[in-house]
């Protein structure tokens, strides 16, 4: 369907949700034929746009919609609209993960497409600079966030109107092969913690912590977030985790749960909490939590005065969140019920709720693995 005076033609395109809308096509000053959508179902509502545009010479002049400009703002927390659009809907964003967003964005989606129009921009081409990333032996987690980036990026050009699909729509992410967590021995948590010592720990602090970490599977940021109001009668109640970026939030999966731990490291957690303000951190001298830095710091220190250095580590895939690795197959290897495994963990399972009358602080843990001071 081309009208008489070749400026321009039209066509119609079917979207992914059925409905149909008139595009035309056109040229540039290079020759380089240009498509837009005239946002119109029928042929006699599309044409009237087009010889509007024409006769108001803006069949190419229209308002561009540069990449670069659109995610000015995107994932700046408090100025992203996305986010800002969630948050309004009461659901959750945090701040360390719209960070993370915003460093791929600027670092390695920005640069790429620049000022280009978002209406110009197609799946193939997307697919093609997908694949130049692997090409350049960047990691599949990192390619993976790069995909999810642009789709939430174009997912809200369409909210917004600005075009009529997400290009990104039917590009697949690619497969996560990770290597399994590494545990540690029970010889090397009995080394750790059979008693303080201060060749291995260079603090109380941070041999508590590490203690707790093996004997709760606590993550870090949930760790880092334990107040003292939280720890009465020989159970943590876990309701917090923090970072940096967020502070004091909520744990991974927004639930509570408790956990009872040893006689002997309530006592020493009470000890360091004595005469302190209840609200205050139990494993930071300050008002806020010490740095997770600070705390890889320290247990690197540690593994490698019993003999575990960085070399082993590589080797066998050993990190600080091997703990919780630890303390979960500790559990399952007792014959204790999987979904209660996931209830002292947090971790979420589709059938943990028909558990959820389950008293965890009257849980006997099975026996620990080493031997830890009185």
């Amino acid at each position: 369907m081309r009208p008489r005076n070749g400026d321009y033609g039209l066509f119609p395109r079917k979207l992914e949700n059925g409905k149909e809308i008139y595009y035309y096509w056109t040229y540039d000053s290079d020759g380089k034929r240009k498509f837009r959508s005239t946002g119109k179902s029928t042929y006699e509502e599309a044409i009237k746009v087009c010889r509007n545009l024409l006769k108001n010479g803006q069949l190419l002049t229209e308002k561009r919609y540069a990449f670069s400009t659109f995610t000015e703002h995107f994932f700046i927390y408090d100025e992203c609209p996305y986010i800002q659009n969630r948050l309004m809907k009461g659901k959750t964003y945090s701040r360390s993960w719209a960070a993370q967003e915003r460093r791929i964005l600027v670092g390695m989606i920005q640069p790429h497409f620049n000022d280009r129009d978002l209406r110009e921009i197609t799946e193939h081409e997307i697919d093609d600079w997908i694949m130049s990333l692997r090409a350049e032996r960047k990691g599949s987690k990192t390619i993976n966030h790069v995909i999810t980036i642009l789709k939430i990026v174009f997912g809200f050009a369409v909210k917004e109107r600005l075009i009529e699909e997400n290009p990104c729509e039917h590009i697949e992410p690619f497969a996560l092969l990770s290597r399994e967590k590494g545990i540690f021995t029970n010889v090397e948590l009995e080394m750790l913690f059979k008693k303080f010592d201060a060749s291995i720990w260079k603090s109380e602090a941070h041999f508590a912590l590490n203690m707790t970490a093996a004997v709760t599977g606590m993550r870090l940021g949930e760790l880092l977030g334990l107040r003292i109001c939280m720890v009465y009668e020989n159970v943590i109640t876990v309701a917090n985790a923090w970072n940096p970026l967020d502070g004091l939030k909520s744990t991974k999966n927004g639930k509570v749960r408790e956990i009872p731990i040893p006689e002997v490291l309530g006592k020493l957690i009470d000890r360091l909490s004595f005469g302190r303000d209840p609200q205050s951190y139990v494993f930071s001298p300050g008002s806020t939590p010490i740095d997770h830095k600070t705390v890889y710091k320290h247990f690197s220190a540690a593994l490698n005065s019993i003999g575990i250095p960085p070399t082993e580590r590589l080797r066998r895939n050993i990190t600080f969140h091997s703990y919780r690795h630890t303390f979960n197959t500790r559990l399952i290897e007792s014959g204790m019920n999987p979904e209660t495994v996931r209830l002292l963990t947090g971790h979420t399972a589709g059938m943990t709720a028909r558990y959820s009358h389950i008293q965890l602080s009257r849980i006997s843990l099975p026996e620990l693995p080493f031997a830890i001071p009185s």
